[in-house]
């Protein structure tokens, strides 16, 4: 991913949206998800080293 630190929430957001827009608002994504914890792509490094 091209965004650092993006939340899946975000993720599934920007997609959407993306796809919206691609196909003139005929098309929308869904999202079904069990996730309990805050989850991110591209952890900083720094933040993983603390971990």
């Amino acid at each position: 991913m091209r965004t650092p630190d993006c939340s899946i929430e975000n993720m599934f957001k920007r997609v959407r949206n993306t796809l919206s827009a691609a196909t003139l608002q005929k098309q929308i994504s869904w999202e079904h998800t069990s996730l309990a914890d805050e989850f991110f792509f591209n952890l900083s490094l720094g933040k993983r080293i603390d971990e």
